[in-house]
């Protein structure tokens, strides 16, 4: 559906669709006396993808500026409720406009991608997102990503409706928060359905974790304890303090280790 919708229309031509709307027959000529009003659905930043009109006669006014000529809203904030009007005169016609959301396609807050890519993420929040595709808040295609201590809300995507989308790479999360909210799901990826959330402990410690992961939210709180000398762990992602094996007999390791090695004859 889209996040716009068309109050007036005096010649039924404006438009919406998605997160965009247009001046009548866009991307053809708009009419001579032509009056429209949009209402935003959602909050968000709007950006014009094109603006071309009349200047000053044929004029664009929101939030009491007005827009004429080539210069239309750029990243300017709207709410949801507002009101968006657009008026003609009698005389010269143009193009008119598109204006849309300042959303991506894949990942609205995020894009990851790329093998060697690495991207952490601490005490934040990420919330009122939105892309035209896949992963509202986040997508990922490859490389790693560590979530610590973040919460994710009331972001969607309009092709599967999740928070994150991710199609490769390595989704790490300490402290991941998502409730659901009215929306089909939070998450979507290649490992896991539902919110994959594991620890983020690397080798050579044991994670003493609370995990919480079903499809309607995801909440990971670990602590990653280093493995005492003589012991050691070869996994990363560790959610028991017991991963952290000792050495057979013979063997020693120093702490932190992910390996033992023999003693000294």
């Amino acid at each position: 559906s889209s996040t716009f919708t068309i109050q007036n229309s005096s010649h039924n031509t404006c438009m919406t669709k998605g997160g965009c709307f247009y001046s009548g027959n866009f991307p053809e000529h708009y009419n001579n006396n032509e009056y429209c009003s949009y209402i935003a659905n959602n909050h968000g930043i709007i950006n014009s993808i094109f603006f071309e009109t009349q200047i000053v006669n044929d004029y664009l006014t929101m939030d009491n500026q007005v827009y004429s000529g080539y210069s239309g809203p750029n990243l300017i904030n709207i709410n949801k409720n507002d009101i968006i009007e657009w008026s003609t005169d009698q005389t010269f016609i143009s193009t008119g406009f598109e204006i849309c959301y300042n959303d991506a396609a894949y990942g609205g807050a995020i894009y990851l991608g790329g093998e060697l890519s690495s991207l952490t993420i601490d005490n934040s929040s990420i919330y009122l997102n939105s892309a035209t595709r896949k992963g509202g808040a986040f997508y990922q295609d490859g490389g790693r990503v560590v979530f610590n201590n973040v919460i994710m809300y009331d972001s969607s995507s309009e092709l599967n409706g999740y928070e994150i989308y991710t199609s490769g790479g390595t989704f790490e999360a300490i402290n991941l928060t998502i409730p659901k909210v009215a929306q089909d799901g939070v998450f979507e990826g290649s490992t896991a359905q539902g919110a994959d959330c594991v620890s983020s402990c690397e080798a050579g410690y044991g994670g003493r974790c609370q995990i919480s992961n079903s499809a309607t939210s995801c909440y990971v709180n670990c602590v990653c304890d280093v493995c005492d000398a003589g012991t050691y762990n070869n996994v990363a992602g560790s959610t028991d303090s017991d991963d952290c094996t000792y050495c057979e007999a013979g063997h020693i390791s120093s702490y932190g280790a992910t390996s033992c090695v023999a003693c000294a004859a």
